[in-house]
């Protein structure tokens, strides 16, 4: 659902060409510089909001709302959704147990023999995976799963993460950002569409720090308001590094016990 003053993937194409002549909307699906065409604009406003979204860590990709359920036995990686790009925790909130994160080069270094010295029981680290064949997040769970004594046949395993921005396809697509970022999406595809050209008018919406423009002014004034979030992941994140060579030692000391 849109909110206020948020505009469609449509609007966002007809604003841009509004203001950059070149680009006719609508206009014949032709690519040449000199007439960029309505596939080359959407490409443009595609990697403006993949360049705003991923250059900050930005409140509005944080989201806490995704839970799934682990599988008896599973020894295979689980894969995340198609909007997740950073896992940012991992916790499995009945037990009130926060799940270690453990490297990829830890478990491939000091895990050799997986699953095998180790039964099911209830997991306490996650380790990355590769990417699955649509390049989304996965993670295998150690040690896998078993039954849970409180009858559920499953522990449910809550992941808050950082979205990714998907990308922009059909009209009525809309910007998972708030409507003050989307004006930033627009001012920097603008920007990139009269470089693009090779017209510089691109410096009048260039949104770089310093420059002497309205659109560097209106990020600068996104960022500092930010700037606690993107703060808070940073400890975060240095936390989780923390947690990770601890995993490892744990995984040492429960493999040795066992004779792995």
């Amino acid at each position: 659902m849109a909110l206020p003053n948020q505009k469609t993937f449509l609007q966002m194409q007809q604003e841009i060409s509004e203001i950059v002549k070149r680009i006719t909307y609508p206009n014949t699906l032709q690519d040449g510089q000199d007439s960029p065409g309505l596939t080359r604009l959407q490409q443009i406003i595609n990697d403006a909001y993949s360049q705003i979204a991923t250059e900050k860590d930005w409140r509005w990709r944080f989201y806490d709302g995704y839970n799934f359920n682990t599988v008896v036995g599973q020894q295979t990686p689980y894969t995340m959704p198609d909007d997740c790009a950073e896992i940012l925790d991992m916790t499995i909130p009945a037990y009130q147990q926060r799940l270690w994160a453990t490297e990829y080069y830890q478990w491939i270094t000091n895990y050799p023999g997986q699953y095998t010295n180790y039964g099911p029981t209830k997991p306490w680290t996650y380790i990355p995976a590769a990417y699955s064949g649509n390049n989304n997040l996965q993670v295998y769970l150690f040690p896998a799963a078993d039954a849970p004594s409180n009858g559920t046949g499953a522990y449910s395993v809550h992941v808050p993460y950082l979205k990714r921005p998907l990308v922009l396809v059909n009209p009525t697509d809309i910007p998972n950002c708030p409507p003050e970022f989307q004006d930033l999406v627009i001012s920097r595809a603008i920007c990139n569409a009269f470089r693009y050209l090779g017209d510089p008018q691109y410096k009048m919406w260039d949104d770089a720090f310093g420059a002497p423009t309205l659109p560097s002014r209106r990020y600068s004034e996104m960022w500092v308001r930010n700037q606690k979030f993107a703060e808070a992941l940073a400890n975060l994140r240095n936390n989780r590094n923390e947690w990770a060579f601890t995993s490892a030692l744990d995984i040492n000391r429960v493999l040795f016990s066992y004779g792995g």
